[in-house]
């Protein structure tokens, strides 16, 4: 004979349907969000890559004149007129032998600053490189690193965005099992009730009513018909 400790620490159906379906929900949302943020980070990355060669040729074309002079003074001005871009972390113009001439650092004041200045050099391992040139003979090199703005911003949204869905799931797992508590949970808690009341009252005159579940309704038919033998 069961132990009725025992079984009223089992957990019910209804939470063993609520917990599966929210970990497949969860699950679904999650691996969604993955790929969706993975594939946006992928194309935001091209798209900031191509913008970096454009700074990175702008500069070559603006500071070529103070390079070719030796002018640091025009060549940091140079630089100044594109260092706003929220793309850029970094320029730097260097001689063709590697000795750098200017470079131009975004501040980084602050934990957050430091944390996407981090992140940005795990996202731009290299920099993009253009020649500066004088005709066909290299006079220098402007090297521009990539900034964590542009897909720090979309980061953020796909995860605020992917945050939001996993609560549309969560709420509409709460309103799938009402559901079930409805159409399943309820049919098979009355077979449990009037299986109970035969057994300790020996009410064999109980019926069980139809269900909305060809299933149960059967398994219904199939216990009255054994309560009317039994009754006979």
């Amino acid at each position: 004979m069961a132990d009725p400790a025992s079984a009223t620490r089992l957990p019910t159906l209804r939470k063993v349907l609520s917990s599966v379906h929210l970990r497949l929900m969860s699950f679904a949302v999650a691996l969604v969000a993955i790929l969706l943020l993975a594939s946006g980070v992928a194309v935001i990355h091209g798209y900031a890559e191509r913008n970096l060669f454009l700074v990175a040729r702008t500069v070559s074309y603006t500071v070529e004149p103070a390079v070719l002079f030796g002018d640091a003074e025009a060549v940091r001005e140079g630089m100044m007129s594109v260092a706003g871009i929220n793309d850029v972390d970094a320029i730097e113009v260097v001689a063709p032998d590697g000795r750098p001439l200017v470079r131009w650092e975004r501040p980084a004041t602050g934990l957050l600053a430091r944390m996407e200045k981090t992140a940005g050099r795990m996202i731009w391992r290299a920099p993009v490189v253009e020649d500066v040139k004088r005709g066909q003979r290299v006079i220098g090199q402007v090297r521009v690193h990539g900034g964590m703005s542009g897909v720090g911003v979309y980061l953020l949204s796909g995860v605020a965005v992917a945050i939001w869905c996993l609560a549309l799931a969560m709420l509409a797992t709460h309103l799938l099992s009402r559901r079930l508590q409805h159409g399943v949970i309820a049919p098979l808690a009355e077979v449990a009730e009037v299986a109970h009341v035969v057994r300790t009252q020996r009410a064999f005159d109980r019926r069980l009513p139809p269900a909305g579940i060809a299933e149960i309704d059967r398994f219904s038919q199939d216990f009255n018909a054994l309560l009317a033998e039994l009754e006979g």
